[in-house]
């Protein structure tokens, strides 16, 4: 991208971080509610199961779309900000959540193999997005009830928005 910093392109920029974070925090809070909900209601465990692939399904989704806002923006993205976001691209790419969306989720045919995705194999790249941890998973990407996480992916998010806007006076 040029270096001319148009003021389309910072509120562009802010509006894409803005429903990202949206996301993530959603996502989140609906699982919670969820995991709520089974404390006091029994739930199959195949429920469960579909429940949370769901979730985090959705948290993929948008944390992919973060590769594809800092493959469009990282151009504008203030100074102060650049390391925590090569840091957090470089963890996706090696979390290989941009293949888990483009291979995994929303298909049902792996396209290597020719064949339905098995249970083991969305197993597998699940257990590799989130490095066999969910807790810690969900907490690198948000925690719950806190408003300001700068540790978190959320927390970068909007730190990068907030920079945006004091950088480029643009609201």
């Amino acid at each position: 991208m040029s270096g001319v910093i148009r003021s389309e392109d910072v509120k562009d920029a802010c509006t894409v971080l803005e429903y990202l974070v949206h996301d993530l925090i959603a996502a989140h809070q609906l699982y919670d509610f969820f995991t709520d909900i089974t404390k006091i209601a029994p739930v199959h465990p195949e429920t469960e199961k579909a429940v949370r692939r769901m979730y985090v399904s959705t948290l993929f989704l948008s944390l992919n779309k973060f590769l594809e806002f800092y493959d469009r923006y990282s151009w504008l993205i203030p100074n102060s900000c650049k390391q925590k976001s090569r840091e957090i691209r470089k963890e996706l790419t090696r979390r290989n959540i941009k293949k888990l969306r483009n291979t995994f989720i929303g298909h049902v045919m792996n396209k290597e193999t020719g064949r339905p995705i098995s249970n083991a194999e969305l197993d597998a790249a699940f257990n590799t997005a989130i490095d066999g941890d969910l807790i810690a998973f969900l907490k690198w990407v948000h925690v719950t009830g806190v408003a300001l996480s700068p540790e978190t992916i959320v927390g970068a998010l909007q730190s990068i928005q907030s920079e945006l806007v004091k950088t480029y006076g643009v609201t």
